[in-house]
């Protein structure tokens, strides 16, 4: 997990009601270790994380029975969401009818998970769902003040992803199917935090996202992007995406009022 641990108690409180069990799976070391690394042509030491996750998630979940602890390692993203239900599997008493596979990030709105499992269940045709996503940008506790987000756009990896668990799952980089095209949910939209977390973890998950796009394969990122895009942000910023070359896929942060059915877990 080096996502930051701001949101988590509010992502686990929009979807506990509507779950048998939540399994948190969170990791020691990024995909890529390195002792150094090289960032606007200089070489700086390989970042740490500057939370400890594990005893944060022990101080705050560890008494729950509903939830679930575990260290998880890996060297790719590349099904590590198959990899993590399998090992899932082995605690529990049997297979579940359906898993949501999501990220510590992502809040749902009230009854969001209940309108979801709805939506797969008359689309039975599908394998999997995925939420649409709110993506939120650099607030913190002001939510029902003036917010601003990202404006809405299909990104390849989907939102939170509910499956069927009737076939063996295989996912990607993300949480949907390695082959599969995503279908986006009609009915479910969701709050996406991963632009408002603090200073320090954002930098660090910036500088590992630098090193381990160019070892896996996946879009580079631009090393100015920290600065100039994120911590100095005003509202004149334009083209803010972080994949380089790709940076005009958000042209401008937008204006946005959070719909009520998310203040149940913004409180």
């Amino acid at each position: 997990m080096h996502y930051g641990i701001d949101f988590i108690k509010k992502s686990v409180e929009s979807i506990i009601e509507d779950v048998d069990h939540i399994f948190i799976f969170f990791s020691k070391n990024p995909w890529i270790v390195n002792d150094k690394m090289v960032y606007k042509n200089k070489l700086i030491d390989f970042p740490v994380n500057p939370e400890n996750v594990e005893e944060y998630l022990n101080a705050n979940f560890i008494n729950n029975t509903k939830i679930s602890i575990l260290n998880f390692e890996c060297q790719t993203p590349l099904n590590q969401f198959g990899l993590m239900y399998e090992q899932s599997l082995k605690l529990l008493k049997k297979t579940p009818n359906k898993v949501l596979f999501m990220e510590p990030d992502m809040i749902f709105p009230e009854n969001g998970l209940k309108l979801l499992l709805y939506e797969l269940k008359i689309k039975f045709w599908l394998d999997f769902i995925s939420t649409k996503e709110i993506e939120l940008w650099k607030i913190n506790n002001s939510f029902k003040k003036k917010c601003y987000r990202v404006p809405y756009r299909k990104r390849s990896g989907g939102g939170a992803m509910l499956w069927n668990t009737t076939k063996k799952i295989k996912t990607g980089f993300s949480p949907k199917d390695y082959k599969k095209k995503i279908h986006f949910s009609w009915l479910v939209e969701i709050l996406n935090m991963g632009f408002c977390i603090n200073d320090k973890t954002m930098f660090y998950k910036f500088l590992i996202g630098l090193v381990y796009t160019k070892k896996i394969g996946d879009s580079l990122m631009n090393e100015n992007w920290y600065d100039e895009k994120w911590k100095n942000w005003n509202i004149d910023t334009v083209n803010i995406e972080q994949s380089k070359g790709a940076e005009h896929r958000i042209p401008k942060i937008i204006d946005y009022k959070i719909p009520m059915k998310f203040y149940k877990f913004l409180n």
